[in-house]
């Protein structure tokens, strides 16, 4: 059987020392997602910024925030191809097991949407301008006011009634 080694940052994060700090932050963050308020998805802690040579707990308890998986892998792809001061993301479950983060970033022309399945694969993706803000509050009213329990076909409808309406597909 092979084993799968271990980088020296995957080793760090097994570090008692990370441990610690990750369950003191976690827990300040009262076990919630600082993004769409999750407490039932896996938890990661987030590091704003990293300072070559510092070791992961190493840092003030400022620079983190608890986000779950799916905000985290959100965040980090904005990081990556964005500055921004300010990320919002609302997510919404469905019953059957699908995901929808709506995602907001000041240096975003619009919100984009991203509908995963119960696996956390990208099903699809949309870039909705500035001017389409009204198509989203509607539509995000729809969902809180289900009760985030909208069913596929419900969902599924709502895309096919909005194709077209001033939105691109991201990818």
């Amino acid at each position: 059987m092979k084993t799968k080694k271990l980088s020296v940052y995957q080793t760090k994060l097994k570090d008692p020392q990370w441990q610690k700090k990750r369950l003191d932050i976690l827990s300040r963050d009262n076990f919630t997602c600082l993004l769409c308020k999750d407490t039932e998805t896996t938890l990661h802690v987030h590091h704003h910024e990293y300072v070559y040579g510092k070791e992961p707990w190493d840092y003030e308890d400022d620079n983190f925030a608890t986000l779950c998986e799916h905000c985290h892998k959100e965040v980090e792809v904005l990081k990556k191809d964005n500055s921004f001061d300010e990320i919002l993301i609302e997510k919404f479950r469905w019953s059957s097991g699908r995901i929808t983060l709506l995602i907001y970033a000041a240096s975003l022309s619009g919100i984009i949407e991203k509908i995963y399945d119960a696996k956390g694969g990208l099903i699809l993706s949309f870039k909705y301008d500035h001017d389409d803000w009204e198509t989203m509050r509607q539509f995000t009213k729809k969902c809180s006011r289900l009760d985030n329990q909208l069913e596929i076909k419900s969902i599924d409808k709502w895309l096919a009634e909005n194709a077209g309406k001033k939105f691109d597909s991201v990818f």
